[in-house]
């Protein structure tokens, strides 16, 4: 007999729930905060872009009579390609009942979303188990998304540990350099979220050069404003003419007695770009994190961050060992791989400007949530 295969509805959560806890993990945190799972899965304000109803997770089951045996999680989102705005969705959790004796029903999940409405699909975290499923369905793999650390000099880590293989030049890469203060370009730096119109004006510009989630007022105030476990901090850069050019999002994370900074957006160019790097390394010292990090998939992104220090941080750098800050905390690099796929049609010329960071997809929320805690 064939599985059913449909989304699962909003009274079904706790089933799913439980299928995370047998399956997955008992400290997952969407075991333990059903407003967590239901504020990505159906307050999403673009749910509706997909197959979804109002009753209705972005999360499809695969059932076998009444037992839910394998899911996998959409997170529908509009997607600029190049200044054009199309239908997009990002992967979450992916699982099958480890028992099940239908082994292809996780690989119809997959092929439900491949096929469906959604122009981009894309996915961060992927395990080396699960690539091979990927290739099937023709995504692309990339095997890690950069990562650019900035160390403060102030603070003295025990998280930031001296590899063997370490060396003077490299390790001085990485550090935040001094002077720390930007030259004088008469631009104005404010902390808190732009108004709505201000910052579609600000996207509307930028937005023409890049491919990557459509981030319009009303995705980033439902990606970052309601939030229902992060606190997400803003950084804008203004011009003379009071207009915004350079805007950043970041939490701060703290764990064992450290902090660190985690930028998850990064939007801007130039000079104002430069200043708003200064900013953040100024957040890094005033608030004593240990470094700072930004994941992106963009290149160009990480350039005005050369005039401030630091550098591209990867698995094989020979100079310090960094953890990979988390719920809970993995004292050592580990790689973020992801994947995505265009519909029938659509390739984008020039994938220089695709701008992913670690806030897509579901890779920017509590792994574990220990209640006992």
């Amino acid at each position: 007999m064939s599985a059913e295969i449909r989304p699962i509805r909003l009274d079904e959560v706790s089933i799913l729930q439980d299928f995370m806890r047998e399956e997955w993990n008992r400290q997952h945190a969407f075991v333990h905060s059903r407003e967590l799972l239901l504020w990505q899965h159906h307050l999403n304000p673009f749910k509706r872009q997909g197959p979804f109803g109002d009753d209705e997770l972005s999360f499809w089951g695969a059932w076998d009579g009444s037992d839910l045996i394998a899911v996998l999680g959409e997170i529908p989102v509009p997607f600029a390609i190049c200044g054009e705005t199309v239908a997009g969705t990002w992967l979450a959790v992916w699982k099958n009942r480890a028992e099940s004796t239908q082994v292809t029903v996780g690989l119809q999940l997959l092929r439900r979303v491949t096929s469906g409405p959604s122009a981009f699909v894309g996915g961060l975290g992927m395990n080396e188990r699960v690539r091979g499923a990927y290739g099937l369905f023709r995504y692309r793999v990339c095997d890690d998304l950069p990562l650019y650390i900035v160390l403060n000099p102030d603070v003295s880590s025990a998280w930031v540990r001296k590899k063997p293989t370490y060396t003077e030049a490299r390790g001085s890469q990485l550090w935040l350099r001094t002077p720390a203060s930007p030259p004088d370009w008469k631009l104005t730096v404010r902390p808190l979220p732009a108004e709505a119109e201000e910052w579609d004006r600000f996207w509307s510009r930028i937005r023409a050069g890049l491919v990557g989630t459509d981030r319009n007022s009303n995705y980033m105030n439902w990606r970052y404003l309601t939030h229902p476990h992060y606190r997400y901090e803003w950084v804008r850069v203004y011009d003379e003419t009071e207009e915004l050019r350079a805007a950043a999002v970041y939490r701060i994370e703290e764990a064992e007695g450290e902090k660190a900074i985690h930028v998850v957006e990064f939007l801007g160019e130039g000079q104002a770009a430069e200043q708003l790097a200064h900013a953040l390394c100024g957040v890094m010292r005033e608030r004593e994190a240990s470094f700072l990090g930004f994941r992106c998939a963009r290149a160009q992104s990480f350039e005005p961050w050369r005039a401030v220090g630091g550098d591209v941080y990867g698995k094989g750098d020979t100079a310090y060992e960094l953890p990979s800050l988390f719920q809970p905390v993995v004292p050592e690099y580990r790689t973020l791989a992801w994947i995505y796929r265009f519909g029938r049609g659509i390739e984008p010329a020039d994938l220089s400007g695709f701008y992913v960071t670690r806030s897509d997809g579901d890779q920017d929320r509590p792994s574990r949530i220990d209640p006992a805690q």
